[in-house]
């Protein structure tokens, strides 16, 4: 169900392994929380978090870049 989530590397483009996010959220929800776990290959320092979303859904795709 999370295939919205991914977590991108240089090498890699991963979905989760496991999430505890909400899969969909009522209009005007605030303060939802989730953890989402991902796998990623050693050498990936520099990770791109992108979350999609569905054409005509009223949300805009986001992405965050961050390094470990």
């Amino acid at each position: 169900p999370y295939t919205y989530m991914h977590l991108k590397t240089n090498t890699a483009d991963r979905a989760p392994v496991s999430a505890s996010v909400p899969i969909s959220l009522d209009a005007g929800a605030n303060g939802k929380i989730g953890v989402a776990t991902f796998q990623v290959p050693q050498e990936g320092s520099t990770l791109n978090l992108t979350l999609s979303a569905p054409e005509n859904s009223g949300f805009d795709p986001a992405t965050t870049t961050f390094q470990m």
